[in-house]
């Protein structure tokens, strides 16, 4: 459960460290969502 939500959000930083910004930032901020939700 918890490696699936720090998946989702390593993904997201590594998106937007790759160049599509506003789409990474925007999986970041929903995985730290889902992360702050379910801890």
């Amino acid at each position: 459960m918890l490696l699936i939500l720090l998946a989702g959000v390593a993904a997201g930083a590594l998106n937007a460290v790759g160049g599509g910004r506003s789409k990474g930032l925007t999986q970041l901020m929903t995985g730290l969502f889902f992360v702050r939700a379910f801890a």
